[in-house]
């Protein structure tokens, strides 16, 4: 039998190749596919968790679809002055409206605003970061979701808002 570097090198292994490996709780050698290797990583892959992952979920799936889940979200208001936002508990929610009127972007009211939610997601703040046109928000928390209502400066509802939301998780 030759020493190990001896053996030519294969640089792209096939499923069906084989390789030797110790199995240490049985004490001996054994082979395997680089197929079942391959189903082996990618069973790792979607159900063990890495620490060093700076988001929620651990898994790389899982972390995948919580930052692609990251993007803008967009809400309509046509015909009526609020929208249903989904609750954040103990983060953030970062909000763009603009009014449309019923033709199009009529740009007469424009606001973001950020709204910070309690750990528990009962109680909110809103603070205005840019308002254009004195637009006044005003919200309201029940079964884990906040409605937006929307308002000009003399208190009338503004309709055919197009709003745009992100959360951000604290």
């Amino acid at each position: 039998m030759a020493k190990f570097t001896d053996y030519t090198e294969k640089t792209e292994p096939v499923d069906t190749d084989l390789a030797l490996i110790y199995d240490t709780p049985a004490k001996v050698n054994k082979k395997f596919t680089f197929g079942n290797l391959w189903k082996w990583i990618a069973k790792k892959i979607v159900s063990e968790g890495i620490s060093q992952l700076e988001t929620t979920n651990k898994t790389i799936p899982g972390a995948i679809n919580e930052l692609n889940s990251s993007k803008f979200l967009t809400y309509s208001t046509d015909k009526t002055s609020q929208v249903i936002l989904p609750v954040n508990g103990g983060g953030a929610t970062v909000m763009i409206a603009y009014t449309l009127g019923q033709n199009g972007y009529d740009g007469g009211n424009t606001i973001m605003a950020l709204i910070r939610y309690s750990y528990d997601g009962t109680k909110c703040s809103i603070n205005y970061i840019y308002n254009y046109g004195n637009t006044v928000i005003e919200n309201s928390i029940s079964n884990n979701k906040n409605t937006i209502t929307f308002k000009n400066e003399n208190m009338n509802p503004l309709k055919y808002l197009l709003v745009k939301t992100f959360n951000i998780v604290l």
